[in-house]
């Protein structure tokens, strides 16, 4: 069955202990700007309007993000929130997915619109805009129904406790979550199948976004 490589992965990761992820980049990989030979006073004075209008509005974003993921998670700091994403037992990989997700720099819905010959990737296959909360919680389609419920199912066999679907700002702010049920703390477990989860759905997103290939769920 296609969906035993959720389980797969997830019992995988349980067994594994990763470290954390630096996220520094390299001096010489910092390059920004435009060419000098293409620019002009006017190009440049909308350049810089543009561009601190765009980080103004990303900065705010974030910060809404964040403080909303805070209030629900009941966390006091948001340093909290990225030191996380950087400890186990999330998979590198999935940490780099929630890092994105947090800062809404993932690369869904509207980033396509302005794309000559990609504005029909901004579009999930139910119709809907791609955006994260719908393509990993809210899409109706067979693909996400069936991932959940192989979560869900694997949590259930593995803890003997009963499944506790994520919201979408449990889901933001997974790294630092605690999860218990009946006074039994399953974090990690929790953790571990929710990020693989979520990284599951995404590489499936992008073999039929980028390949053409989509995988279909059993019925």
């Amino acid at each position: 069955k296609p969906f035993e490589v959720v389980k797969d992965l997830a019992r995988k990761a349980l067994k594994q202990s990763y470290s954390l992820v630096n996220l520094e980049v390299e001096e010489e990989f910092q390059i920004s700007g435009v060419r000098l030979t293409a620019l002009t006073q006017k190009l440049a004075y909308e350049q810089i309007k543009a561009l601190h209008a765009s980080k103004a509005a990303e900065t705010e974003s974030c910060a809404r993000r964040i403080r909303n993921v805070m209030s629900e998670l009941k966390i006091s700091s948001d340093e909290q929130l990225w030191i996380g994403l950087m400890q186990g037992p999330i998979n590198l990989k999935a940490s780099d997915l929630l890092w994105r997700l947090l800062k809404g720099a993932l690369k869904v819905g509207k980033f396509f619109r302005a794309i000559e010959g990609m504005t029909d990737k901004q579009f999930c296959p139910c119709g809907a805009l791609e955006e994260p909360e719908h393509l990993f919680l809210e899409c109706g389609k067979p693909l996400v129904k069936e991932a959940w419920a192989t979560c869900a199912k694997t949590f259930e066999e593995v803890t003997n406790e009963p499944w506790v679907h994520p919201t979408w700002n449990l889901i933001l702010g997974l790294g630092c979550a605690s999860i218990r049920v009946n006074k039994k703390d399953l974090s990690r477990t929790y953790k571990t199948l929710v990020s693989e989860t979520l990284y599951f759905i995404w590489l499936q997103r992008n073999n039929r976004i980028f390949r053409n290939q989509e995988l279909t769920a059993p019925l």
